[in-house]
């Protein structure tokens, strides 16, 4: 299962192998230590008020705002946010598999500004399935 894959630690000053990246998926150990590396994610964004809620490998970053205009203008900062600490970490979303919905009870939102991820324009979605749990935006 590890094939080909190497590690660097030290051991009275002594460093042995090579780093390689990433988790391998089926491993026992894969899930704790994503755990601990997106915590500092989930941290981040809560202490700068952004309620962010994480299971397994999926994020939720929930916003609020007395218009829609003004969720999108927090989204995108939130975006920054997860966009800086990537590139802190030498990691990368996939803005393909980002969802983007808004709960909301107006029919017509307008020509709202979405916000990016990574360059990447985030479409708005009717509804997200979360942990099989099927979110629909006219929930309120």
């Amino acid at each position: 299962m590890l094939r080909c894959r190497a590690i660097q630690f030290t051991v009275n000053e002594t460093t042995r192998g090579v780093v390689a990246r990433g988790c391998p998926q089926g491993g026992v150990l894969s899930p704790l230590l994503w755990n601990i590396v997106i915590d500092e994610l989930i941290t981040l964004l809560n202490d700068r008020k952004f309620l962010t809620v994480g299971y397994a490998d999926d994020l939720t970053i929930l916003i609020s705002g007395p218009s829609e205009s003004v969720v999108c203008d927090r989204m995108r900062a939130a975006l920054i946010v997860v966009e800086q600490w990537c590139t802190d970490h030498d990691l990368t979303v996939n803005p393909a598999k980002t969802e983007l919905v808004m709960f909301t009870n107006k029919r017509n939102l307008g020509n709202l500004k979405l916000p990016k991820l990574f360059g990447t324009g985030l479409a708005l979605t009717r509804e997200v399935k979360y942990l099989g749990v099927i979110l629909d935006s006219k929930l309120l």
